[in-house]
């Protein structure tokens, strides 16, 4: 009676302990997992072990190492203990008890344990007994279901597989997608577009995945209540690796539209946008090229997108040497950002100006020699889109210089050297820019509007001297004596202690002028004045002093309305020499 009661009691244990583990196992602590394993392994000693009740107790008793090995091992990951153990031992607890009750258990239980117990193998460093697992099975196919049989197939394939032995794998999952009844027929077509993909076979493995793509049954797998679904992570992953597998090989347009018919609603432009730099990484020029007018042509692409593919079609084109187009591209890409924007930063929307500046001056390495029409307006356009720049303003001026475009030079000069906050080397850079290309041009009127540029927004810049020397000889050249007399003798006063020899040429030079303007007695006094200023010319610019003096007095003896006065005067003068 005793043992009858007993056995009451542990066939009671054993159903409200399996049916709970069944449905909130995922609830259970370690703690709790440890007291259940223990009751149900002084349950399973009461139980005959011959019996298909031992069986299925033990079971559950592996299902629980199994899962306490499970939290033991998230536990350790969290803790960061590389050194815990305890989960291998649990899961070498787990393989015993499944090995123990295999023999006993119903063909569905087996299928079951059969994959939990290759699964344990794995993860206990034994992948040699989960393949020999596997073949025990192929080797007594008529001792298992079809079904067994075939995730045998699936198991032996998977191994080689992740061994890298695709020419194996390939034969498992060949003979297990010879079973149409399995649910699994998306993966095992998964596993075979993966294992011809990896010997070469390009196109039998895009087939396979089209096949998955274009099969709702394929894409489908069943929940818990029966219902069968489309498997979206499934059905992403697939279209994800068609666009892989489209990428590395030829590219056609008819390629590209089973990227955008067989793609998730959600998908459908990542995987496009995939396709596209994914071609350009591995050279294939032309093909990225199809992919973005395709894409840009469709109505699956938004306006930042459009603004991103426009300039990679532009990099594109660049690459491929065709110069003209790619400036083209290069500005209706930027006409599209100043109309659109570009906001998107999965992108690149952060650094599309970078992009944007990237292209003209990586352009500008390959022609540093030689910086051609086309460049300069790339660089054009992009300071017309982003004015603020003062380093690209400059360069374009630079450009424009070497290409002989005085205008255009002189223009890009003055913005640079008036822009906000401008470095001081390109402030420089830029205002003398603008003075040797007006130079370049032999236009006294451009010199002059180029010196004035420089001495209004630089006048304490260290060319202000030669810059106001140059100024007074361009007014020289135009026959303005007056300001060039007027220049010269404010740089001959002014910059007195000079070590420059353009003072003193300064000196000379508005003597001359004022001499051309028969302006005696400014000649007479300036003359005197420039004596005291430059001592070691003294004896000379008397000299000049007194011959101004003679002109004078030849002058008012000449003139017959000069007065009694003027004639003294004249005359006092000449005796002081």
């Amino acid at each position: 009676m005793r043992y009858s009661t007993s056995l009451f009691i542990l066939m009671l244990l054993i159903s409200t302990t399996v049916g709970t583990f069944a449905h909130s196992e995922d609830k259970m602590d370690i703690s709790t997992i440890t007291t259940v394993i223990k009751k149900l392994k002084g349950a399973l000693k009461l139980v005959d072990d011959k019996t298909v009740k031992h069986a299925v107790l033990a079971v559950r008793i592996a299902d629980l190492y199994a899962e306490r090995a499970r939290l033991e091992s998230m536990k350790a990951i969290e803790e960061d203990c590389s050194k815990c153990n305890k989960d291998f031992k649990d899961r070498s607890k787990a393989l015993n008890y499944y090995e123990g009750a295999f023999e006993k258990l119903d063909s569905d239980t087996q299928n079951m344990v059969l994959f939990q117990m290759a699964h344990l193998y794995k993860l206990t460093n034994q992948t040699s007994r989960a393949e020999k697992l596997f073949n025990d099975v192929l080797k007594n196919q008529k001792a298992y279901p079809r079904e067994l049989i075939t995730e045998a197939q699936i198991g032996l394939g998977e191994i080689y597989y992740f061994k890298g032995d695709y020419k194996k794998s390939l034969v498992y999952f060949a003979l297990a997608e010879k079973d149409r009844s399995t649910p699994k027929q998306g993966y095992i077509a998964f596993r075979l577009a993966w294992c011809h993909f990896n010997l070469g076979h390009d196109t039998l493995a895009k087939n396979y995945l089209i096949g998955i793509l274009k099969s709702q049954e394929m894409l489908s797998r069943t929940l818990p209540n029966g219902d069968v679904v489309i498997d979206n992570s499934f059905h992403q992953d697939v279209a994800k690796d068609l666009t892989t597998f489209t990428a590395r090989s030829s590219v056609r347009t008819s390629d590209i539209n089973n990227i955008i018919d067989l793609s998730p609603d959600d998908r459908r432009r990542e995987n496009l946008y995939f396709l596209g730099t994914e071609t350009a990484r591995l050279g294939k020029k032309q093909e990225s090229l199809l992919v973005w007018d395709t894409f840009l042509a469709s109505e699956h692409s938004t306006p930042s997108e459009k603004v991103d593919i426009s300039l990679r079609l532009a990099q594109l084109t660049y690459d491929s040497g065709q110069f003209t187009n790619a400036l083209s591209e290069y500005q209706d890409s930027l006409k599209l950002f100043q109309k659109h924007g570009c906001e998107d930063k999965s992108i690149g929307c952060d650094s599309i100006q970078a992009r944007y500046r990237d292209f003209v001056t990586n352009w500008n390495k390959h022609e540093k020699a030689k910086p051609s029409i086309n460049l300069l307006e790339a660089y054009i356009a992009y300071c017309e889109t982003f004015p603020g720049d003062q380093q690209m303003l400059y360069w374009t001026a630079q450009v424009a210089q070497t290409n002989k475009k005085a205008s255009t030079a002189d223009k890009y000069y003055r913005l640079a050297a008036q822009a906000e906050d401008v470095k001081a080397n390109i402030f420089n850079g830029s205002l003398l820019g603008a003075i040797e290309t007006a130079e370049s041009t032999n236009n006294p009127e451009k010199k002059l509007a180029a010196y004035n540029l420089y001495l209004k927004e630089n006048p304490k810049g260290d060319k202000v001297l030669e810059v106001r020397y140059q100024r007074a000889h361009t007014y020289y050249e135009l026959k303005d004596y007056k300001k060039a007399s007027s220049e010269f003798t404010s740089i001959a006063r002014e910059y007195k202690s000079s070590k420059s020899p353009l003072p003193l040429n300064s000196a000379d030079l508005a003597l001359d002028t004022l001499v051309i303007l028969k302006d005696h007695e400014e000649v007479r006094d300036l003359a005197v004045e420039f004596a005291s200023l430059y001592p070691q010319r003294k004896n000379e610019f008397h000299t000049i002093s007194s011959v101004a003096i003679t002109n004078i007095a030849g002058l008012v003896n000449d003139d017959k309305s000069s007065s009694q006065s003027e004639m003294r005067s004249a005359l006092n003068s000449l005796q002081k020499i």
